[in-house]
């Protein structure tokens, strides 16, 4: 028998009596069992009432709605609604002056500067949300309004509420997908591409969640029993300062001077006019290798950053922030930019190499002029690169066993072998202004026919916000650049100086106008092996690889905004569009950054260290390097008995 004692002790709901058939309730007392059954009379319908439904039976859904309807807002609770969607509902639906709190509020300026990044973030995220509540609510009212008025449109009020459906199902779309990113920060590395492009339906994973997992360990399975088993390491150098054994740590000219050809003469200048093959073959070399060194730089603060997030529950992961991701994810799409721009100069040097055997040099000093910029160019972005990488890691990014410091010393060393930077962009700035003397009468060559396309006075000049329309832009500044050094060299000659002299005068804007030009070279060789690699991937890597594309397009021209608005007419609302474009990008991006890190398919004993290492033991081998140091090979130094212990002991 309940009492109410049992519920006030153990807090639990008593058990559901027997009803008997005659409707009076059967409740034995267990001390008492030859007691008589106790009855209790039903209660009336009124009181029934009062109390309230039972919810035994509660139906677990509601009446069908229209099925036109219902095929309305699946698809919207699926995926949500597209950006250009959302910001044309967002235009059309403005919040009323007279109900103006349907506005978000927005943080105290006192308070934003008082709390951390992470509670910004998540602040941002609850304001979006509720700036979609206030659309939704709006267009609700538009649709009630008319409804509320027999004399007007009836059409229109299904339009505003249908809208108002559309915005709410995307919140609760928006909602789901804020759920998963709370939840995967605590799952396993090996499960996060399985979760990525899940879609819910009644669990927020999806119901075939379970035959997902179970296929992906038998292909891990079967693909450990095929693959090839890694040599033994060697043991590592007890040396705190030393390098280890294991590997060769190249100094100097990079690796050696048998891997470049001797940088002998003064390039650079106005006065050389020679070409050498043997020499723009090493800097085409320099400039495939050089890549190899960011991707090993990326992959470091990339690994490490999705790692160290899972210690910090229930935060958000280090990658996640905005400000790493833009130090970080430009590296990728980089990486692939400067291995395609690298692999099609090789292209380019075989071609002149087979015309050269056949007596035509006319397009020598193309191939000097593009070996040289891109060997400059490329060896600049990578170290400035591999120098964010290095910042992204906070201060572990200083240590000697992060492998950082070595790889930027490098990379910074390659800015002046096979050719100073500064010289090598004066040899393509002379190539320029020889080419722009005869812009007009002589044959263009491939690289260089976007000058004589752009000077052309019909040409319309006009900004785009996209990858051609950024190309563009940049063709049209590396021409302006190039025609306004010429026309400032050829000034200065005609008011009496020499032309080594009007040539030192303009030294400084001849440098900008090679770089534009490589710049231009590099994004258009960029974008044509997108196209012809999208063409033949799959449909989930194509748009990965013309995300990386559209992010490094739109990330130099925020980069160069300045000759942007100078030589394009590009304005400042294009240039905040732009912006939003780029951040745009970054989160598109993010899902996929661990992925494209690996794909570089650098392994460990290459890479050698500590930070990026792919099964994410960060802190273990942080640990496991610091007892290799001479200090911590005992637990207490034995300074402290001689010194310190007798000291303490003694008496004063």
């Amino acid at each position: 028998m309940y009492l109410p004692g049992d519920h006030e002790t153990n807090g639990n709901v008593p058990e559901p009596v027997d009803v008997l058939e005659n409707g009076t309730n059967d409740v034995l007392d267990t001390e008492e069992p030859s007691q008589e059954p106790v009855t209790v009379p039903e209660l009336d319908p009124e009181t029934l009432s009062a109390l309230g439904e039972t919810t035994e039976k509660a139906p677990k859904f509601g009446a069908n709605i229209h099925e036109s309807l219902s095929r309305l807002w699946l698809p919207i609770l699926r995926k949500g609604i597209n950006n250009e969607t959302k910001e044309k509902l967002a235009k059309e639906y403005l919040v009323p002056e007279n109900c103006a709190l349907l506005q978000p509020p927005k943080l105290n300026p006192e308070i934003t500067s008082a709390v951390n990044e992470g509670a910004r973030a998540r602040d941002k995220k609850v304001e979006a949300v509720q700036q979609q509540l206030g659309l939704g609510i709006t267009a609700l009212n538009k649709g009630l309004e008319l409804l509320l008025d027999d004399g007007r449109d009836r059409l229109q009020a299904i339009k505003y509420l249908s809208d108002s459906c559309r915005l709410l199902c995307d919140l609760h779309f928006l909602e789901t997908e804020a759920r998963k990113k709370f939840i995967t920060p605590g799952l396993d590395k090996s499960f996060l591409n399985i979760m990525q492009d899940v879609e819910h339906d009644d669990m927020l994973f999806g119901n075939k969640l379970s035959e997902k997992i179970k296929a992906t360990k038998v292909i891990e399975k079967h693909g450990l029993q095929i693959k090839k088993p890694a040599p033994n390491p060697k043991p590592p150098s007890t040396s705190y300062n030393q390098p280890s054994t294991s590997r060769s740590r190249p100094q100097g000219n990079w690796g050696g001077p048998s891997r470049f050809a001797p940088n002998r003469g003064g390039r650079g200048g106005a006065e050389e006019d020679s070409v050498s093959q043997p020499e723009t073959s090493s800097r085409l070399q320099c400039s495939t290798e050089v890549v190899n060194t960011e991707q090993t730089a990326c992959n470091v603060p990339t690994t490490i950053e999705v790692h160290a997030g899972r210690l910090q529950e229930p935060e958000v992961q280090i990658l996640d922030y905005m400000t790493q991701q833009h130090k970080l994810f430009i590296g990728i799409s980089a990486a692939h930019a400067l291995r395609i721009s690298a692999n099609r100069l090789w292209d380019t040097l075989n071609e002149v190499s087979d015309q050269i055997e056949q007596g035509n040099l006319e397009r020598l000093p193309e191939l000097h002029a593009l070996a040289c910029c891109l060997k400059a160019v490329s060896t600049a972005d990578t170290a400035a690169l591999v120098e964010r990488c290095r910042l992204a890691c906070g201060g572990h990014g200083y240590m000697l066993s992060s492998n950082l410091p070595l790889t930027y010393g490098l990379v910074t060393a390659a800015c002046t072998y096979e050719g100073e930077n500064t010289v090598l962009l004066l040899q393509t700035a002379r190539f320029l202004m020889k080419t722009w003397q005869q812009i007009d009468t002589a044959k263009t060559t491939p690289t260089i026919e976007y000058l004589k396309i752009t000077s052309d006075p019909n040409y319309v000049n006009k900004w785009e916000k996209s990858v051609e329309g950024i190309i563009r832009g940049f063709q049209v500044v590396a021409m302006r650049k190039t025609s306004k050094s010429f026309e400032m060299m050829k000034s200065r000659m005609l008011s009496g100086m020499s032309q080594a002299d009007a040539w030192n005068m303009t030294s400084v804007q001849l440098v900008a106008a090679a770089e534009a030009h490589c710049r231009a070279v590099m994004l258009q060789a960029y974008h044509e092996a997108t196209a012809a690699e999208a063409a033949s991937s799959s449909p989930e890597l194509r748009p990965v690889l013309q995300q990386l594309l559209e992010l490094y397009a739109a990330y130099w021209a925020l980069e160069k905004t300045s000759d942007l608005l100078q030589y394009t007419p590009i304005t400042g609302d294009d240039i905040t569009e732009l912006q939003i474009w780029y951040e745009e990008l970054l989160t598109k991006i993010r899902p996929n950054a661990v992925g494209l890190v690996d794909a570089f398919d650098i392994r460990d004993d290459i890479l050698q260290s500590t930070l990026g290492a792919y099964d994410g033991r960060v802190y273990e081998r942080l640990f496991e390097e610091a007892q290799k140091a001479p200090l911590n090979a005992e637990p207490v130094n034995q300074s402290f008995h001689q010194h310190l212990k007798p000291f303490m002991q003694g008496k004063l």
